[in-house]
């Protein structure tokens, strides 16, 4: 449904003036429980989903010797041969490559590798689907039965996956588990809003704590999984099979919530029949004082009939103008086309394990190679504690910077940059580790370097600083932009991951190929990581515009502007209508490694708060220090908030020796005016 009014910020009412402490210790609680219940249920929820990514190593090997049907470079041929008693005429069939060059020089070609990235593209294009599909259905079903349904669904999927003996079926169950995973985090968002609609600041409490459950589910999962398959005599179906319980637990949490206070199912878009069709009847007549009757009996499928075209036009009517607002604006195709940098950067948790495998000249085995992923799950972790407070208090900082200077009139020339600096630098660290991975699959630097532990380590620590390089970008700062749509919010990060699914689908189906064609244990990954980093580049580069966009917005006059679209996001008409000042213009696009040298050089914690203590200082003395009277008194305002009483300066002790001004101390000399 589309609101007819103007998004400012968050759309959030403020607590109300009146509260008691009591009503807002229980709403505290409330969200406190909401908030570990979530935790609990994503956790488990999370880790049943990524079993299947740590089993592709091995599903890859003992599945793909046998199917190679998903290779474009390989072809099945016929060879006729006769028995051993040279009568009965016998066809043998065999794998032949069509580049028979290449066949003769490189006889160590990895299936799997193919595999995983065909996997991983398959994967990700339903996932791309499943946001599209299951954002509308969010809005209209409900965040408590989407959750409810899927979680199950989910288990279901895992245990068929457990029974599966082609790599086709493996395929398509694990497409089926991402698209009901797709959406986990739609819901979650939709169910956070509503919950935090009357507190201050608890949406962002909440999306801190579920962000660390995604990825605390995963980290759990992944070396379970592997360290089952190493020292037990399970096999990979059975680990599958065990990962459905999770899910049946996940599914057990899940009923304790609800979508709003006091309502345990309450859609925040629910259908809508219309008036003309909900009192139509089909060959019908109606009266006051008779019921309704038919000149004929409908048939059963003239009923059905009805019935699905009244709920197709409420379907319209309720989902057509939310879907309208979310495509028709432009911060969501240039958020959504950006976010495909970081999706595609995560989505590398399915083929970390062939890379590791296929890079590590031996060192890392098959059991082992589904353990890899853990590594970029730590790393994400690590990167929403950190950089996640970081981000949040840089915002904070920038917030009471930008009151500070509405009261005081003036503003430091790009000082209003810091959180657009930050998130450029995180950026530019995940580019420069997809090229030192693309760097350390190299057949030269592997041989230059003779051992292939030191390789190993360089590499997974190249895999964590990743996943601290993109964990912000991935979590929060969608969600951030997210709440400029007030109650579409979940169906703009629904498209929103929907449409970098599917970017990230085709950039993993060329991604692929190329790793195919260079040969994985050759310089295959060579060409795949450095076309990540491209992906990579271009993304970062948009979305820090428009994170710059949004933080001058903060600290511009409204007023000034032509009049905005009532029903759009007021951040989607700061991109088509905002002018930037004169001094903003002088440099109207930051570039990126100069927005992240200067997070480094200019604007770390330490560096921070002694310039913040300093301005401070500098800021204090001005205003309590108006100049010298002809007699020599001090001049100090009449009110200040910052100023102490005047009995008080003269009554404190103080080492220093004290000084009474003279009248002829020269006031430019002795004071900073």
């Amino acid at each position: 449904m589309v609101v007819s009014r103007r998004f400012t910020g968050d759309d959030r009412e403020q607590p109300n003036v009146g509260e008691t402490p009591s009503a807002s210790k229980q709403s505290h609680k409330h969200d406190w429980s909401l908030n570990a219940t979530l935790f609990i249920g994503l956790t488990l929820l999370s880790g049943a989903s990524t079993t299947p990514v740590a089993l592709v190593p091995s599903v890859a090997v003992s599945l793909t010797d046998s199917e190679w049907d998903f290779s474009p470079y390989y072809s099945i041929e016929l060879l006729e041969v006769f028995d051993e008693t040279g009568t009965k005429k016998q066809w043998v069939p065999f794998r032949i490559r069509k580049n028979r060059e290449r066949n003769n020089t490189r006889q160590d070609y990895s299936s799997s590798s193919v595999f995983a990235s065909h996997l991983t593209a398959i994967v990700t294009l339903v996932t791309a689907a499943g946001k599209f599909i299951n954002g509308v259905l969010v809005d209209i079903v409900g965040a408590r039965r989407i959750l409810l349904l899927y979680s199950g669904g989910i288990s279901l999927s895992l245990w068929m996956l457990g029974r599966c003996n082609t790599t086709h079926g493996v395929i398509a169950f694990s497409a089926l588990i991402e698209f009901f995973v797709s959406a986990v985090w739609p819901a979650t968002i939709v169910m956070l809003g509503s919950h935090s609609a009357n507190g201050s600041g608890q949406f962002e409490i909440g999306l801190y704590v579920t962000s660390l459950a995604c990825r605390c589910g995963s980290l759990v999962a992944i070396p379970i999984t592997s360290l089952l398959l190493k020292w037990t005599h399970l096999t990979w179906r059975s680990v599958a099979r065990m990962g459905s319980i999770s899910a049946v637990l996940a599914t057990f949490t899940f009923h304790f919530l609800s979508d709003s206070p006091g309502k345990k199912n309450d859609p925040a878009n629910p259908l809508r029949t219309e008036p003309s069709d909900a009192n139509a009847n089909v060959g019908g007549h109606s009266s006051p004082y008779h019921p309704t009757y038919y000149r004929s009996t409908p048939t059963r499928w003239e009923d059905q009939t009805r019935r699905f075209t009244i709920f197709c036009r409420s379907l319209h009517s309720t989902v057509s103008p939310s879907v309208r607002v979310v495509l028709s604006s432009k911060l969501f195709w240039i958020c959504a086309l950006s976010h495909t940098g970081a999706t595609v950067c995560k989505s590398a948790d399915r083929i970390l394990g062939t890379y590791f495998r296929d890079t590590s000249s031996g060192v890392v085995s098959q059991s082992q190679a589904g353990m890899m992923t853990t590594f970029l799950n730590a790393g994400m972790l690590a990167g929403l504690v950190f950089g996640g407070k970081a981000f949040a208090a840089a915002s904070d900082a920038e917030g009471e910077r930008r009151l500070r200077d509405r009261r005081e009139k003036s503003c430091e020339e790009h000082d209003h940059l810091r959180p657009k600096n930050m998130v450029a630098f995180l950026y530019c660290l995940s580019i420069c580790m997809c090229y030192m991975l693309s760097f350390l699959a190299m057949p030269v630097v592997r041989r230059m370097l003779h051992l292939p532990s030191l390789v190993l380590i360089l590499q997974v620590l190249a895999t964590i600083a990743l996943g601290c390089g993109i964990a912000v970008q991935y979590y929060h700062i969608p969600a951030l932009l997210g709440a400029t749509f007030g109650k579409n919010r979940g169906l703009y990060t629904a498209f929103t991951d929907g449409v970098g699914c599917l970017a990230s689908s085709i950039v993993w189906r060329l991604i692929g190929g190329a790793v195919e064609e260079g040969d994985p244990q050759g310089s295959g990954w060579v060409y795949g990581w450095a076309g990540i980093a491209l992906v990579l580049i271009v993304a970062s580069s948009i979305m820090v515009m428009i994170i710059e966009r949004y933080l001058h917005h903060e600290s511009s006059d409204l007023s000034l502007h032509a009049p905005l679209d009532a029903n759009a996001s007021w951040l989607d008409d700061e991109m088509s209508t905002l002018t930037l000042d004169e001094n903003f213009n002088k440099n109207h696009l930051v570039a990126l490694s100069s927005s992240a040298m200067d997070f480094v050089t200019t604007q770390s914690p330490a560096r921070g708060h002694r310039k913040q203590i300093s301005q401070q200082e500098a800021r204090d003395n001005v205003e309590n220090l108006l100049g010298i009277d002809d007699d020599g008194s001090l001049l100090l305002p009449l009110h200040n908030e910052n100023q102490r009483p005047i009995e008080d300066l003269f009554g404190q002790r103080t080492d220093r020796p004290f000084r009474d001004s003279s009248v002829f101390d020269d006031p430019m000399n002795s004071f900073e005016l």
